[in-house]
């Protein structure tokens, strides 16, 4: 199934919005669109980045992974 453009940046803002550590949004963001495009599971994706943000509730930010690390 092909995953569209738009699909990608809902689910890449709706993870970077709460994502502690906020650098490397390029990265990120091509992180996000290589997973998906793989043909990963987007609600698994959104699943384990929420848990992940609880988990790290409190921590600080350089302590925690930047996004494209975590994914990959």
């Amino acid at each position: 199934m092909q995953v569209t453009q738009f699909a990608i940046d809902i689910a890449f803002n709706t993870i970077w919005e709460d994502w502690p550590n906020k650098d490397g949004e390029s990265s990120a963001k091509k992180a996000v669109s290589v997973y998906l495009k793989s043909g990963n599971s987007k609600p698994e994706l959104l699943r384990a980045c929420e848990a992940y943000c609880l988990e790290t509730t409190g921590t600080d930010p350089k302590f925690t992974y930047k996004l494209s690390n975590f994914i990959n």
